[in-house]
């Protein structure tokens, strides 16, 4: 299922309980989630190796970082575009009603979060060791961050129920984009990483409450609609 031909991946034992993690919230957009997660880190640690031969700073793991709010945004957005196999989706064994349904899409989109911060901070773990600057304090606001991005756009993805609300819940990657690449410019000046520590708080709280909203959101009026 999706948008896009990809060569299967379901000959892979791993790699299929891998994509079994995060269903229902892939099956809209099928398996070029799966790819998109598993490509990743290979991306990332291409970038790094043309960084450190060639001596070019790429910032790969700000790349990352976006990359990870981005995915979140394609998922809702397909949804939106396909909203009509919702009703496939609800006729597959394993749900105890549209409610379960609905928890079920909640618990998976967590763990898709969990994955996306790991993936950031053990990239983030990797890039320290070239670049020394890059401090624990410094990787806990970049995992911070990528949590209350992915939670906010999954959040705000899940109540839209057409393209233009997805659009404007793409707004989210932009708002997301802009403090991280204050944050790196901190690090890069020298200057205290503690405010960026001190907002990643509350927006991560908001991330929290986006997922909720989101969860009631989704689907209110039923599987006939988006």
């Amino acid at each position: 299922m999706g948008w896009m031909w990809l060569p299967s991946i379901k000959g892979v034992a791993w790699v299929g309980k891998f994509e079994r993690l995060f269903h229902p919230m892939n099956f809209f957009i099928g398996p070029v989630l799966t790819m998109m997660m598993l490509t990743l880190p290979v991306i990332a640690i291409v970038l790094m190796l043309i960084s450190w031969l060639f001596d070019f700073n790429l910032p790969t793991v700000f790349l990352i970082a976006q990359f990870s709010v981005i995915s979140c945004a394609i998922i809702h957005w397909s949804r939106i575009q396909r909203w009509r196999a919702t009703e496939t989706l609800f006729l597959l064994p394993g749900y105890s009603g549209l409610s379960g349904m609905k928890e079920a899409f909640y618990r998976s989109q967590n763990r898709f979060i969990a994955v996306m911060v790991l993936i950031v901070t053990a990239i983030g773990l990797l890039k320290s060791l070239f670049e020394p600057q890059l401090s624990l304090m410094f990787l806990v606001h970049l995992s911070l961050s990528t949590f209350w991005g992915c939670a906010i756009m999954l959040g705000t993805g899940a109540a839209s129920r057409n393209s233009h609300q997805a659009t404007a819940a793409m707004l989210v990657v932009l708002l997301h984009s802009i403090l991280v690449s204050m944050s790196f410019a901190a690090l890069r000046d020298g200057d205290s990483l503690t405010p960026w520590l001190l907002l990643d708080i509350p927006l991560t709280v908001v991330g929290v409450l986006a997922l909720m909203w989101g969860k009631r959101q989704l689907w209110k009026h039923g599987i006939t609609a988006p």
